[in-house]
């Protein structure tokens, strides 16, 4: 479920003259999209921490998707969890062929950052990797077996 809520700011590009009482900031309209998962939805758990979203947006297209329904929900996390795991060296090259940023967010608001890597055109070889910070360059990976780097694959096709 996702619920839409409109929020009003004014913007102040048009202060007033120093020592002058007249405002004459324009409002301006923004949509804020939260997302929400059903309450009666099965809990999916990642870490030892339930799922409130994951958050995809891809590097080239900038079009984004949120996944808040389990069955998605679990083809990344039983995706990883199922995956051969092993250490990453990010280099300038590696960045350059990063497919999406995703962002896994827990009921705590708590969250994780992961570049997802698709390797070839027909998605059978998916990696995702995890970064601490912006800065950290040794990364944890996970490479996701044949089938369940098709189900995330077919996710996120919309969006590559």
């Amino acid at each position: 479920m996702i619920i839409f809520g409109l929020i009003w700011y004014t913007i102040d590009s048009n202060k007033p003259a120093h020592g002058s009482n007249e405002s004459k900031s324009p409002q301006k309209k923004v949509t804020m999209v939260t997302t929400q998962r059903d309450p009666n939805a099965t809990p999916v758990f990642f870490e030892q921490k339930e799922i409130k979203d994951i958050h995809v947006e891809s590097i080239k297209t900038k079009k984004t998707r949120t996944f808040t329904e389990t069955n998605d929900l679990k083809a990344f996390t039983v995706g990883m969890e199922a995956a051969e795991k092993g250490d990453l060296l990010l280099d300038e090259d590696g960045s350059d062929l990063i497919d999406c940023e995703m962002w896994i967010t827990f009921q705590d608001e708590s969250y994780k950052k992961y570049f997802i890597w698709i390797t070839d055109k027909e998605g059978k070889d998916v990696m995702i990797a995890y970064q601490r910070s912006r800065e950290e360059v040794n990364l944890k990976f996970y490479q996701l077996n044949k089938d369940n780097s098709e189900k995330v694959y077919n996710l996120l096709k919309e969006i590559l």
